[in-house]
């Protein structure tokens, strides 16, 4: 990894930057349609974004056993293809935090009750349905994990030796406690965009997820702390991955009750183990209740 500054002032810099960006992206209808047809508008803003996740040039591998996706369902029938299980078609209208009409994402999580919590099921979905999918890999999976410079800077003590090895490890010294600090605060000022809720927050967020993937070419995923589930990890894989998981199972469930802090309890109505043909999945009546892991 190569040693490249970055100070608190510009990372000031840099969120301002992105606030004035949004208030047009809010304020002027015709930039705003310009951006969303990823016009011209649409890449200045990409490279701009990639001028400083150039800045966090890190991956790690992952050797990951399964991931948890949830689609809702609008009716009593289980989804019986491989692509209605995948990412949404592109659509300039779907407001999608990471993905957008050219850019394409799998949304999954470590576990189910994370991914049940980032598909927002709560109270008012009590009764109603929705179909659970397992997906595994034996590949690694090379990541980029938001917040790693985070943590190393927030919480481990600054004169650890872990945190000394750490620094030996990305910059070939244990002397950059600045170092790390600047890029702790630039983390924080990207999880900022993929973390906006204010109006048009799809926007910027998806364009940032194709910057981070377009200046870390070599990394397949961002690893990213779910919203909905506090300790909860989700993960975003890039198309050209996500392709090649493996479909453990899907099943047809009905939400019973939805607890604090993203619990749920569940009845399992229909699965299928058998996921081999891309076109049909034959779904099996269940009559016991279960969570699968």
């Amino acid at each position: 990894m190569a040693i490249m500054g970055f100070n608190l002032v510009e990372v000031r810099n840099f969120v301002e930057q992105v606030h004035k960006l949004r208030s047009k992206i809010v304020s002027d209808e015709g930039y705003r349609n310009r951006v969303l047809s990823q016009g011209d508008d649409y890449f200045r803003i990409k490279n701009f974004f990639q001028e400083f996740t150039g800045f966090l040039r890190y991956k790690e591998s992952l050797k990951i056993r399964s991931l948890y996706r949830v689609r809702k369902s609008c009716g009593d029938s289980p989804f019986s293809l491989k692509k209605d299980v995948l990412y949404p078609e592109p659509n300039i209208n779907h407001e999608d935090r990471m993905n957008n009409s050219s850019f394409r994402v799998l949304y999954v999580s470590f576990h189910e009750f994370t991914a049940m919590a980032e598909t927002r099921l709560d109270q008012s979905f009590v009764g109603s349905n929705f179909q659970l999918t397992r997906f595994s890999t034996g590949k690694e999976i090379s990541v980029f994990r938001l917040g790693m410079f985070s943590e190393l800077h927030l919480n481990t003590p600054r004169d650890s030796e872990f945190s000394k090895n750490k620094m030996r490890e990305l910059f070939g010294s244990e002397y950059h406690d600045r170092t790390v600090q600047g890029y702790a605060a630039l983390e924080c000022a990207v999880a900022d965009i993929l973390y906006d809720t204010n109006d048009g927050y799809h926007i910027l967020s998806s364009i940032m997820a194709d910057a981070i993937f377009g200046e870390i070419t070599e990394v397949d995923a961002i690893v990213y702390p779910s919203m909905q589930n506090r300790y909860g990890t989700n993960v975003a894989i890039k198309k050209d991955f996500a392709d090649t998981l493996n479909i453990e199972f899907t099943s047809f469930n009905r939400l019973d009750d939805v607890f604090e802090n993203g619990f749920f309890k569940y009845t399992t109505l229909k699965e299928c183990s058998d996921c081999s043909n891309p076109d049909f999945f034959t779904f099996s009546d269940v009559v016991r209740q279960c969570c699968y892991r």
